[in-house]
This record gives C-alpha cells, sequence and structure tokens, in this order.
C-alpha cells in the first residue's frame, strides 16, 4: 500500500479545476493520487490512499502548525509539500526568514522517511508592467531556495518554473492566481513523471507533453485585451484588496493609500472606450450589482485636486494617464502613476488629484448607498496638498 498526503494551500488544494461529483476542485493533487493507482511499475503500491490536507489562503507557518500534526500521523509513504507562496505576495515579508522557516519545514518532513516532493512557483502567468515584474523577481528568488532546500534534503523537485509554456494565460483561470483545469493537468504529469512513472497513459501523453507549448492563439483587439484588464481588476483584484476580503495580501496600514502596483491597465485608451466596457460589465452582471455603481472618467490639469470626501461603499480609482497624489486622513501622500490600483475602504476620509506639475487622469468607481455615492467635505489646503 502506498499512502499519499498533500498538503498546502490554494495551488494544492486545486482551486479553479474542474468540480467533483462532491463540489470540490479536482486539482493536480487528486490526478496524481489516481495517476499512482493507475501505474503498474512498481513506483507505488496497490492499493493507494490519499488525502489531500491543503487549504487555500494558507500561510507557511499555518501549513506547518494545522496540517504537518495530522499529515504525519497517518504515516505518509509520499508528502507533497507547497507553501510560502502566499507569503511571498504579502508586502513587507522578510524574504530571509522565509526561507529558513521553508528549509526548517522540509527538514522535518524529510526526516519523517517519507519521500517529500516539492514545487516551485509559477512566476508569471503571462503578464507585464511594474507589478508582474516585480513578482516575478520575488518569485525567482524564492525558488532558487525551494532547489537549494530540495538538494540539500534529499526531496523530489518538480520545477515548474522550468515549464515555460505554464506561462500561457490559456492554462490560467480568470483571477489569474490559479491554474484552470489544463493547467492542473500539466503539474500532475510533471509531478507523476519526477516520480518515477513513463507510460504515456498514466502520464496523459508522451513524456514531457506538459512541457510543449499550446498552438499560437488567435490574436486579440486592443479592446479585447482591454476588456479583460478591466473585468480582472473590477471582479479579482478589487475584491483581493479590500481590506475585508478573505484573500486579502497583508494586514492594511490604515493611514496609508493602499495602492496595488499592476500590469499598465487602461494605457492609452479613450477613456470613452474604457466607460463602454465598464457600462458592459455592469449590464452582464460581472460585477456586484450594476444599479448600485457608478463609473467616472476624470481628468484634472497639474496642481488640481479634490476637497477631502469619503464614500459610503468605498472607491477604486484606476490611474490612467500622468501623475497623481492621493492621501487619507492623517496618512502621507502617496504618489500614484498609470496602472496604478487605488482602494478606499468604505468612509474613508481622503483625496485625489494631479501633481503639482503634471495632468492625471484616472477612471473612479463606487457604489452609491441610498442613492448616494459621494460625501465631499472641506477643501484641501496647500500645506496638506505639499504634505506639510
Amino acid at each position: 500500500m502506498t499512502r499519499l498526503i498533500c498538503l498546502g494551500d490554494s495551488f494544492t488544494e486545486g482551486m479553479s479545476d474542474e468540480l467533483r461529483p462532491d463540489g470540490r476542485h479536482r486539482g493536480w493533487s487528486d490526478r496524481l493520487a489516481t495517476g499512482l493507482a493507475a501505474d503498474r511499475s512498481g513506483v507505488a503500491h496497490y492499493p493507494v490512499t490519499y488525502a489531500n490536507l491543503a487549504i487555500r489562503g494558507k500561510l507557511l507557518d499555518q501549513v506547518v502548525a494545522e496540517q504537518f500534526g495530522p499529515a504525519l500521523t497517518l504515516g505518509p509513504d509520499i508528502i507533497t509539500f507547497h507553501a510560502g507562496a502566499n507569503d511571498v505576495l504579502r508586502p513587507g515579508t522578510d524574504l530571509p526568514a522565509l526561507y529558513a522557516r521553508y528549509d526548517a519545514a522540509v527538514a522535518e518532513l524529510t526526516s519523517t522517511g517519507a519521500r517529500v516532493v516539492l514545487f516551485t512557483s509559477l512566476a508569471r502567468a503571462g503578464g507585464s508592467g511594474r507589478f508582474a515584474d516585480r513578482l516575478e523577481r520575488a518569485f525567482h528568488a524564492f525558488n532558487r531556495n525551494i532547489r537549494e532546500v530540495a538538494a540539500r534534503h534529499g526531496a523530489t523537485l518538480v520545477d515548474l518554473e522550468a515549464i515555460g509554456a505554464l506561462t500561457d494565460r490559456r492554462f490560467w483561470a480568470p483571477d489569474r492566481l490559479h491554474l484552470n483545469d489544463l493547467g492542473h493537468a500539466r503539474v500532475a504529469a510533471a509531478a507523476l513523471a519526477e516520480l518515477g512513472i513513463t507510460d504515456p497513459n498514466v502520464l496523459g501523453g508522451p513524456p514531457g507533453w506538459w512541457t510543449e507549448p499550446l498552438p499560437l492563439a488567435p490574436p486579440r483587439s486592443r479592446r479585447e485585451n482591454l476588456a479583460g484588464d478591466v473585468e480582472w481588476v473590477l471582479v479579482h483584484l478589487v475584491p483581493w484588496i479590500d481590506e475585508d476580503s478573505l484573500a486579502c495580501a497583508g494586514a492594511r496600514d490604515h493611514e496609508a493609500v493602499l495602492v496595488k502596483r499592476c500590469d499598465g491597465l487602461c494605457l492609452d485608451y479613450d477613456h470613452a472606450v474604457i466607460l463602454a466596457i465598464l457600462d458592459d460589465l455592469m449590464f452582464t452582471s460581472k460585477i456586484r450589482s450594476a444599479a448600485s455603481h457608478a463609473g467616472v472618467s476624470v481628468t484634472f490639469e497639474p496642481g488640481a485636486r479634490t476637497a477631502w470626501h469619503t464614500h459610503p461603499l468605498g472607491q477604486t480609482l484606476i490611474v490612467t494617464a500622468g501623475l497623481g497624489h492621493a492621501q487619507t486622513w492623517g496618512g502621507p501622500v502617496e504618489e500614484i502613476r498609470p496602472g496604478d490600483v487605488v482602494w478606499f475602504p468604505p468612509g474613508e476620509k481622503h483625496w485625489h488629484g494631479a501633481s503639482p506639475a503634471t495632468a492625471m487622469a484616472h477612471l473612479a468607481i463606487q457604489e452609491r448607498l441610498d442613492g448616494k455615492a459621494v460625501e465631499w467635505l472641506e477643501h484641501v489646503t496647500d500645506d496638506q496638498y505639499a504634505g506639510r
């Protein structure tokens, strides 16, 4: 008998793969267990038992504290472990300290005598721009550590970062954070191969098929690309940066403007086109309650700014051109640039506008409460605008 235990976060839970009859995601781990059970080469011994303890959103320390104990009491023969990616996504994470804790976690698993399987993270999902570049650099460093840890402790490594084909967005879910069913199938095949399985019937194709790129996709128009970016911001990114979202990336400093540096969103497009796409997303109910939303395109001349104000249900800004400033009450003046997505929580007093020397344009999206989307307050003084 071979006992397989899978530990980690949403990657291992199987987020965004097809659903099983019980309503849970299938994921690469289910596919891995099925492949091990079907193989007759001796890599696994029939019957194969399997448990997936992974839970979405978990940080490295949470995976260790909550999943290691139950897993090790089951006496696993094969343990898959992937954790730390959510830590890398959090602003301010001490990466060297994270690497040390990851090393200690793998040492604990390998000390059991089980075969431990590790995974590098996919550093880029086909994106471009400052935000994607920053994440790629962080994940490159994290992946170097994983490779070193795997070699040091004799763990099996599934090096997903080395599979260039997986950066194709056709392997990713619309949230651009999780793989879809095509992506999960490739991860499972790669893991089976690293465990020593070579049967094409078990792998789902000839050895190495998971590294092959898909045929070239038909070219998309600029409007289609923009529509995809706007939908992603409203449906996936805004809930992620909302401090009340379970997927929020880190604790928020209530005295700072919350800015996400994104992939050059909405640049070089006529604002009327952007608003038309926003209207279409509302009409098709891809964002919450179309009737409650208001979207407006605003351009500020150099030095111009709003008064202090609040929004009863919060506000999202997507900066589309120029250079701007924003500030919440009691916090510093923050610079905002094209491609930035700025979130102001409900009731938070703030202002935004152009920099002293450069105009700024943004798309502003807010919800109405009892027909009201904004409450205007006092003017921003010159001293406040200058950050004094």
